[in-house]
């Protein structure tokens, strides 16, 4: 009888439909919803969650936004530098680049991977790696 009781426990818990609301932490089951429609807590009557009818294009059309922003910050200069009346500036893409004529090739190789990916976290890695390069 007792682990009946566990199993069913154990099912409540692996309900998706099954959700406490984060106000007043009534557990409840969401309804299936029409694209549009919300289901609110009958205690607190806070949102318990929203179906979009949106919620696709939406996500494509800020990831395309995303991409194309990503693009320009790494692309238009992000350093410069004027002094004695001469002016330098560099970008991310033509620092790596010029890391690859110095003979950097590792070091520009870690540059591209952190352009490519930036939630690797290997900056740090790269920069101790040109200290460390004669």
């Amino acid at each position: 009888m007792n682990a009946e009781r566990t199993s069913g426990v154990h099912d409540a818990f692996l309900d998706p439909s099954l959700v406490a609301c984060p106000h007043c932490d009534l557990l409840q089951r969401l309804p299936a919803l029409d694209p549009g429609a919300s289901a609110r807590c009958p205690r607190c009557d806070k949102e318990l969650w929203r179906r979009r009818e949106d919620s696709l294009p939406r996500t494509l059309a800020l990831t395309i936004a995303a991409a194309v922003l990503y693009v320009v910050a790494n692309s238009v200069p992000m350093l410069g530098l004027t002094a004695v009346g001469h002016q330098a500036s560099t970008s991310v893409l033509s620092g790596a680049q010029q890391l690859w004529t110095d003979d950097r090739e590792v070091v520009e190789v870690w540059e591209r991977v952190e352009w490519a990916e930036p939630s690797a976290g290997l900056g740090p890695v790269a920069d101790q790696r040109a200290e460390a390069t004669p």
